[in-house]
């Protein structure tokens, strides 16, 4: 665990996110104040996660992919595999 000032934790922010990312706690603290911070970092988001994940694989689909006829063929096809 290292300790920083906040005026000396200014002048080295960019050394201190690097230290936080590598697993470092890093706490910065203010003169005269009891609270303090902690730099941590933030786990990235899955690559395969949130909305419109699929968007590219989906732009591809027939305007009449959701149709009652389309439909009735996913079921046949899927009945079909049961036998």
């Amino acid at each position: 665990m290292v300790q920083f000032g906040l005026k000396d934790a200014k002048n080295k922010l960019s050394e201190l996110v690097t230290m936080a990312l590598l697993g470092e706690t890093v706490i910065i603290t203010r003169q005269g104040e009891s609270q303090s911070i902690q730099l941590t970092p933030i786990p990235a988001p899955h690559p395969a996660s949130g909305f419109g994940m699929l968007r590219e694989q989906l732009a591809d689909l027939p305007a009449d992919w959701n149709s009652p006829e389309a439909e009735a063929e996913f079921l046949n096809q899927f009945e079909a595999l049961g036998e």
